[in-house]
């Protein structure tokens, strides 16, 4: 099993990823669009945060799929937020354990709202993984080895001059149709206020919910916890 995933996903070859480079994988999500994105996020628990907060602190043991931190555990100026473009897909990434515990709803919110400026992320849904050494395993697999291949991708084109990526969109594993964003450093991009950010215990979310859950097969009379993201 070892040798089969060291072949689909081998550890990321620096030189291999600046060869894949291509525009034409290189995806501008437009600011005018009038496509919504969400995030579920904690606002209790031992993690609080908020809507719009990117995670500076990593890396983190189970840490998100494309977190770009390296190093020792600790504040960093690098960073990370996690969307999806439905609720149904934010639900299915959020909630890997399969189960929502209806008395932790108070705590979790979807927030809801359109982007304040374009940003330009890389296409994993393609043909990119496969020039870049690796395969669909990169948006599949356990998190660890995608994570390093995220340091790779933030320090060649994060930090490039000029800057050529706010972070990486793949189909989510969980829910095939769905599409998942990691925004790196790009806290402009979100506006000022979402649409809606509403608890999943909120009466008019829930209806939405109980049909992703259903949709999904997801539990909703089960404990669960909170991932850091997709």
């Amino acid at each position: 099993m070892s040798s089969y995933f060291d072949r689909k996903l081998p550890e990321p070859d620096v030189h291999r990823i600046r060869g894949a480079w291509a525009d034409r994988d290189v995806v501008e999500l437009p600011s005018d669009s009038r496509q919504l994105w969400y995030r579920m996020y904690p606002r209790g628990g031992p993690y609080p945060t908020e809507w719009n907060v990117f995670r500076d602190y990593g890396p983190l043991p189970g840490g998100g799929r494309f977190d770009p931190h390296g190093g020792k555990p600790g504040p960093s100026d690098q960073n990370v937020l996690y969307l999806a473009d439905s609720i149904t897909t934010v639900i299915a990434e959020g909630c890997q354990e399969r189960l929502i515990d209806p008395a932790d709803t108070r705590d979790r919110y979807i927030a809801e709202f359109l982007l304040e400026e374009s940003v330009r992320v890389l296409d994993l849904r393609g043909a990119w993984p496969t020039r870049a050494g690796a395969s669909q395993l990169l948006v599949a697999a356990n998190h660890s080895r995608p994570q390093r291949y995220a340091r790779v991708l933030y320090r060649e084109y994060v930090r490039s001059s000029p800057r050529l990526l706010d972070g990486v969109m793949w189909r989510s594993s969980m829910d095939g149709n769905g599409r998942c964003l990691a925004l790196w450093n790009c806290e402009s991009a979100l506006p000022a206020t979402p649409d809606q950010d509403r608890s999943l215990a909120d009466p008019t979310l829930r209806r939405t919910v109980t049909r992703a859950a259903g949709e999904l097969g997801y539990d909703l009379a089960a404990p669960t916890t909170l991932t850091m993201g997709p």
